[in-house]
């Protein structure tokens, strides 16, 4: 399962520039949660609200078109559909396979994915840092990634597979093969093979774009009208092309300093 969720992470970084929530559609992520890489995928540990009574300030975020298929995969109308002109009018059984070639091959599906995103990045990044060395309640550490946007959907698909030459049959009432596949209608799913992901029809988060909060003196990324906080730095996830370091295991505060240049955040 962690190879698949990296497989996941690295297909959202590269082709849509966020990182995974994890599990896709059925873990609920909310802004301002704070937390570390383990395995490869984002762990949030508390929320920066509750934990260090900060206020998080909402917008709306922009839309992302949500089509993926991985190389190798072939999607193929199985029969049944109508035929003719009514084909696209009608609701009969229909069914689509899948053959995916190799291991940990996606079919990713939604009509568009939406977001929510903190706009007072920066105001929180400097309560952040007052609280690095408070005496009481947690501390706040500039390992810890913050997620600053969330980006949900409706009528989700995501089919991950395992081995490779799996062949993932679909079965609804549908007038194709793409319906099935769209998630807006009722689908059975069966494999020859185990499969990673199997979610059709599903809502819920599927990518984060997180931050991370560190002492600079200079603000480098704010969402919001709060550019007079200075001494603090607010650095994105931009480096996408490298793969993502776990963080250390320990409890220690030699982190504080700590740029982690050259590594995934």
């Amino acid at each position: 399962m962690v190879s698949i969720a990296r497989a996941f992470d690295r297909i959202l970084r590269d082709n849509f520039r966020m990182n995974a929530a994890w599990l896709p559609l059925t873990s609920s992520f909310r802004l301002g949660e704070y937390g570390l890489w383990r395995g490869g995928i984002f762990q949030a540990i508390g929320n920066v609200a509750d934990d260090f009574g900060v206020e998080l300030r909402e917008v709306e975020g922009s839309p992302v078109n949500f089509d993926f298929t991985s190389q190798g995969v072939q999607i193929i109308d199985a029969g049944g559909g109508a035929k003719g002109q009514v084909k696209s009018l009608a609701t009969v059984d229909a069914a689509a396979e899948v053959k995916a070639q190799a291991a940990s091959s996606f079919v990713l599906r939604a009509p568009s994915l939406t977001s929510r995103r903190l706009e007072n990045v920066a105001a929180i990044g400097a309560r952040l840092l007052d609280a690095r060395r408070r005496k009481e309640g947690p501390r706040w550490r500039t390992r810890y990634k913050l997620v600053s946007e969330v980006f949900v959907g409706d009528a989700v698909t995501i089919l991950a597979t395992i081995e490779a030459e799996t062949t993932i049959l679909l079965r609804g009432k549908a007038s194709d093969a793409k319906e099935l596949l769209s998630g807006n209608v009722k689908a059975t799913v069966s494999a020859d093979k185990s499969l990673g992901l199997s979610l059709v029809g599903a809502s819920g988060p599927v990518g984060l774009r997180l931050v991370r909060v560190r002492p600079s003196g200079v603000v480098v990324a704010s969402f919001g009208e709060d550019l007079e906080d200075a001494g603090v730095e607010v650095v994105p996830e931009d480096r996408w092309d490298q793969e993502i370091v776990d963080d250390p295991e320990d409890d220690d505060d030699d982190d504080d300093d700590d740029d982690d240049e050259g590594a995934a955040v």
